[in-house]
């Protein structure tokens, strides 16, 4: 569940998610919904984003982690099914706290002309189910920022109808918490083909480097691995290769040639000195 206390008056309010895709609002004082949130105090999020998809799949779009708050607004991913590959859209959204009317949505998979768009093969965007918010999201009320865990695109074990490295599944996002503008992104997996979606709420971590405070986020994959970058900047504050790794064989797939690794090896001080200073660098 998530909380949001009025920062003037004494109102306060509980949020939550449904397995049958409601967002809902009650007063956390009596419990009871708060009516001018929605509709009697719930925000039906498949409309808009599962209309069409409300058969198939049969269990649908379903909210799977608590929403986060900042300021005035909620902000809310959910959790999709696998397979097909097309399907209700991961799209992560924000309501008003006040009144359940929605305030900004972020594609997860870009719209023709949006950022990350080119990553796609030709309409393979369209419908695409998956690249969604099913874990926790992280949010950094001072910055202003929210920062999304985002998965994989559907179907998770097949990518030859979305050829591309197909942002933004498998990154971590971070926007404007405010306007739900992007203000950086990191993929951890290109062309994910493994159902290596981030599983983890983000950590916002503060890192020594050198006798330096950096404010950072902190990330953990299904694959072992930590990634640790700048929080204001999204630069890796420790080194990050792209590696070679095997191809497949499947007709029509067409596996991404390099996936990113933590450094494995030691690091020279040049190295360290670029990963303090916010700029990528390799073992």
């Amino acid at each position: 569940m998530a909380y949001w206390q009025d920062r003037k008056t004494s109102e306060r309010r509980i949020l939550f998610g449904t397995v049958d895709g409601r967002l809902i609002e009650l007063d956390a004082g009596t419990g009871k919904p708060v009516p001018q949130f929605g509709v009697d105090g719930a925000v039906d999020l498949r409309a808009g984003g599962a209309d069409k998809f409300k058969q198939e799949p049969s269990w649908g779009a379903r909210v799977t982690s608590a929403p986060v708050v900042f300021k005035d607004l909620v902000i809310i991913g959910w959790g999709l099914p696998e397979f097909p590959g097309k399907g209700p859209s991961g799209d992560v959204r924000a309501y008003s706290v006040q009144t359940g009317k929605l305030v900004w949505t972020f594609h997860t998979v870009p719209h023709p002309g949006e950022f990350g768009s080119d990553t796609w093969s030709t309409d393979a965007w369209k419908d695409r189910m998956g690249a969604n918010v099913w874990s926790t999201m992280s949010v950094d009320e001072a910055l202003g920022m929210v920062y999304l865990p985002v998965g994989s695109p559907a179907y998770d074990f097949y990518g030859g109808d979305r050829k591309g490295k197909n942002l933004f599944g498998n990154s971590l996002v971070a926007l404007n918490a405010a306007t739900g503008k992007l203000k950086w992104y990191f993929q951890l997996v290109h062309h994910d083909l493994w159902d290596y979606d981030l599983p983890a709420q983000p950590s916002l971590i503060t890192v020594r480097l050198e006798g330096h405070s950096v404010p950072a986020v902190a990330v953990v994959t299904k694959m072992g691995f930590v990634f640790v970058f700048n929080r204001i900047t999204g630069k890796p504050l420790f080194p990050i290769e792209e590696r070679p790794v095997p191809q497949s064989s499947v007709p029509g797939e067409e596996t991404w040639a390099t996936q990113p690794f933590p450094c494995q090896t030691s690091c020279n001080s040049s190295a360290i000195d670029d990963a303090r200073r916010g700029q990528q660098s390799f073992c």
